[in-house]
């Protein structure tokens, strides 16, 4: 059975969408730290298929070229600060069992932050 996504939600409070394209990488995207969403149109919407952080979004999106058509973004001040970002954001589009993430984020290397922000989240596999 296809995975089903769900769509974005206005509460995510991203800029977006835009067309996954080099260009719009280098218009839209300072070198920032920050938290994005992977999407696909679809009739009824913007369908979320992946979240991630990274700390050069503009960077980061790069690799994604070609493979997903959308995206969405906001930077934040800190890495730790796109690390619960990220976390908010797989828990708002239904974690592993509804994204193309396979696994939890991860915590930022060399912090000791807790394993996530969401309330009764252990980090856990899905």
């Amino acid at each position: 059975m296809p995975k089903t996504y769900y769509l974005y939600k206005s509460s995510s409070n991203m800029h977006g969408p835009f067309s996954l394209i080099a260009s719009n990488l280098n218009k839209a995207i300072l070198r920032s730290s920050g938290v994005y969403l992977l999407a696909h149109k679809t009739s009824k919407g913007m369908a979320i298929l992946y979240v991630g952080r990274s700390e050069n979004l503009r960077q980061r999106l790069n690799h994604y070229i070609g493979k997903y058509n959308y995206f969405f973004f906001k930077t934040t001040e800190t890495v730790n600060g796109a690390f619960f970002a990220e976390c908010r954001e797989f828990h708002r589009y239904g974690k592993a069992n509804y994204l193309n993430n396979r696994i939890h984020p991860a915590v930022p290397a060399g912090t000791s932050l807790p394993s996530c922000s969401e309330r009764g989240c252990k980090g856990e596999a899905y």
